[in-house]
């Protein structure tokens, strides 16, 4: 269905709850968010998808910033720059599960089927799910 499929599962155990996973992007190309995922278009016509399947209700939001990185280009030469992002928030409980496409031009339908952790992705043929401890990657039939 795409020609690169990258998926993320991320635990959370021992924090106070106010858990997320963020995305972090250069702010040009900029980032459109619609109900559980978001896209980034380059100007070449390449594209990112992010689709999340865990938490179900996201309230993904983005926010620009400016971060100030300290870079070391050489031994003895050290140099600060600004660089300006966008950050992608997707605020969440104890357990986050992402799956994401890269392609040129518009990206493939993700179809998101099941509840709770056994949410799973099917982009074309390819499904993507969690089975509590790994990413599982099939063939739909």
């Amino acid at each position: 269905g795409a020609p690169c499929l990258v998926a993320v599962a991320d635990t959370l155990t021992g924090s106070a709850g106010n858990n997320r996973w963020e995305f972090c992007t250069p702010q040009t190309p900029a980032v459109t968010v619609q109900a559980s995922s978001f896209a980034i278009k380059a100007a070449g016509g390449a594209s990112l998808k992010a689709t999340v399947l865990a938490p179900a209700e996201t309230g993904i939001s983005t926010k620009n910033m400016t971060l100030n990185h300290e870079i070391n280009c050489m031994p003895g030469r050290h140099n600060n720059a600004d660089f300006n992002r966008t950050i992608i928030t997707v605020p969440g409980a104890d357990f986050f599960f992402v799956v994401m496409t890269v392609q040129e031009g518009a990206p493939p339908e993700v179809k998101v089927e099941g509840t709770g952790k056994g949410r799973r992705a099917a982009i074309g043929r390819q499904t993507v799910s969690f089975d509590g401890d790994k990413i599982v990657f099939g063939v739909r039939e």
